[in-house]
């Protein structure tokens, strides 16, 4: 691949007994879990469009990307983030847009593809950025092509959002709509949501989050997230945060402590099978070995 630095950021390398790690608990290894049998499906899926002339360019955003390196808290185990995860699954993939805020992390993150040898593969093209992740969505208009010769859609892809809290504003989700990417959300509900509800501070956060005055019990304005997902962002099938919830997220210690969900601008019942194949594959203990039945991705 060739790392191709954005927005002023130098990369320096960092040794590994120096690099940042993210701290993470025991939920962490659910959503890997998760994101894992996801990315199984979504290997296959935007496969098969490529070759039908469906997509042209295919394309990874994750703007809170991480130090590449989880350690779960209560295990003391290192498990490697969704960042990390991705270029490893999903290898028909084109271009990989990874952005942190924090010099640090993303330094991490950059010595992290260095060691896998990540940054002398010319093949495909790794974008590293270092700025609020909600400004680097408007940076995809840029960096994607808009046009391409003999396929219905010149961009497709994923994008995955996991930031620390509420913290991805309701315009740069309007702004990502825009693009025919598949979006994998999380959302800290015990500890930024139902906390921040109560207190002024934090409500008036959670307007930037929400697009609107919250209102309602928590429960009540994650259903209103999901509803504006459809009617006004324009996503075609979401599941989750409230209706089809990942199996077992209220048993992580705190109930309902974050909610993860798919919103695509996928037409068919596909999103839907494979909504259904990653909830088994959770639920059943899988670890990131998908369970789809035959005809999933038809």
């Amino acid at each position: 691949m060739t790392i191709i630095p954005m927005n002023g950021y130098v990369p320096k390398y960092i040794p590994v007994e120096k690099r940042e790690v993210r701290d993470s608990g025991s939920y962490a290894q659910i959503k890997i879990d998760a994101f894992t049998a996801y990315c199984a499906a979504a290997q296959h899926v935007f496969k098969t469009n490529r070759e039908k002339g469906i997509a042209g360019c295919l394309v990874y955003f994750e703007p809170f990307s991480g130090p590449g390196m989880n350690e779960i808290r209560e295990t003391k185990k290192r498990v490697k983030g969704t960042a990390l995860l991705a270029l490893e699954k999903l290898t028909y993939f084109d271009v990989f847009v990874f952005n942190e805020l924090k010099l640090k992390v993303l330094n991490a993150l950059y010595s992290e593809l260095v060691d896998l040898g990540l940054d002398s593969d010319s093949s495909r093209r790794i974008y590293l950025s270092k700025q609020d992740a909600n400004q680097t969505v408007s940076d995809l208009r840029t960096i994607l092509p808009k046009k391409q010769v003999g396929v219905a859609f010149p961009v497709m892809g994923v994008a995955v959002v996991d930031p620390p809290g509420m913290n991805f504003k309701w315009s740069a989700v309007m702004e990502l709509s825009h693009h025919r990417l598949d979006f994998v959300g999380m959302l800290s509900t015990s500890h930024d949501l139902t906390r921040n509800l109560d207190h002024v501070d934090g409500h008036a956060h959670l307007v930037d989050w929400l697009g609107e005055n919250p209102t309602g019990t928590p429960t009540q304005v994650l259903a209103r997230y999901e509803e504006k997902l459809r009617t006004v962002a324009k996503y075609e099938h979401v599941h989750g945060p409230t209706s089809s919830p990942l199996p077992g997220q209220q048993d992580i210690g705190v109930p309902r402590a974050y909610h993860l969900f798919l919103a695509t601008k996928c037409k068919t019942e596909v999103a839907s099978r494979i909504w259904r194949g990653v909830c088994r594959s959770v639920s059943k203990g899988t670890r990131g070995n998908a369970l789809f039945d035959e005809g999933d991705f038809d």
